[in-house]
């Protein structure tokens, strides 16, 4: 993807949208009403807005498109009793075609980011690392772990397609980021979050307070604010990702053959933003085709600087 500077063609970067000389991407999924998932369609197909403002849109080609991925996993507050049924858990590295997953990073958390492998050149290491966990403390920073994620895609080309792979109970529990501060970073980054969810340990109290989800950041739409109650679920949802709740381990194989085909056949939209005023921008998404409802994943918001 390019970007246009005065009258010459450079390579577009990762950096913070500022201008609506910016690619917003905007993937979705769409399923029809018995959940297979919907092809064909173009571009006049879709209706989108950005904070009530109608876009006009262009479908990206995501095929053969190289990505990087960050797999992020729990491994506080009793996290390894969920994993250690698990025979291996690098099989969840087929969520994207091999062929086209080129780099993988990882992170490990307890009560703040622990182990991190940024990108390193061979798998190896990341491989031993998701199958040999080390067990952390009583916490569940998912939050913190995730903007740790960010950062890393941020390191990464343009022109990769950048994906987050959670795997966590499925409410934070003691990060120090701010709620604002990480729906920034999250709304500022074109990268999709799939997370996968298991209950949290038995008499576990959440501390979602230190999160910030109080007074000062309620000044946040009611979507992002919902970080606080589900956040998983809700980093899915507002990336226009997907979440899987697993209560049996015996599900991982079902959940990451799940998540790899909706990868694999979700649309990416993208359009430049008519509107350059700063902070969140709510994204909404219809389907114009008329005949059966359709149910559509897409992501939600975008952050403006």
């Amino acid at each position: 993807m390019l970007a246009q500077a005065g009258s010459q063609r450079v390579p577009e970067t990762d950096v913070p949208i500022r201008t609506t000389a910016r690619l917003v991407l905007a993937p979705a999924i769409i399923r029809d009403r018995s959940g297979e998932f919907v092809s064909g369609l173009r571009s006049e197909d879709f209706e989108l807005t950005d904070n009530g403002a109608m876009q006009t849109l262009r479908v990206e080609q995501t095929k053969g498109q190289p990505v990087a991925l960050v797999v992020v996993m729990q491994t506080g507050d009793g996290a390894l009793r969920e994993f250690q049924n698990y025979q291996t858990l690098t099989r969840l590295l087929k969520i994207a075609d091999p062929e086209t997953l080129q780099k993988v990073a990882f992170v490990t958390f307890d009560s703040k980011p622990r182990q991190v492998w940024n990108f390193p050149p061979l798998r190896d290491g990341v491989q031993y690392a998701m199958n040999h966990p080390e067990s952390g403390d009583r916490g569940a920073s998912i939050l913190d772990a995730v903007g740790q994620a960010l950062d890393l895609l941020r390191q990464q080309p343009a022109a990769m397609r950048k994906m987050i792979l959670l795997l966590s109970q499925s409410r934070d529990d003691g990060s120090q980021i701010s709620l604002s501060d990480l729906a920034q970073r999250l709304g500022e980054a074109n990268v999709m979050v799939y997370s996968v969810t298991f209950p949290a340990a038995p008499g576990m109290a959440s501390r979602s307070k230190r999160l910030g989800c109080n007074a000062g950041q309620l000044v946040l739409p009611k979507e992002l604010a919902r970080l606080c109650e589900d956040t998983a679920l809700q980093l899915a949802t507002l990336s226009g990702g997907e979440h899987i709740d697993v209560t049996k381990s015996a599900a991982l194989d079902r959940s990451v053959s799940v998540l790899r085909d909706a990868f694999l056949n979700s649309y990416l939209l993208s359009f430049r933003p008519g509107s350059p005023d700063a902070g969140p921008h709510l994204l909404s998404l219809k389907i114009r085709t008329a005949g059966s409802p359709y149910a559509v994943s897409f992501r939600r918001f975008y952050w403006v600087r």
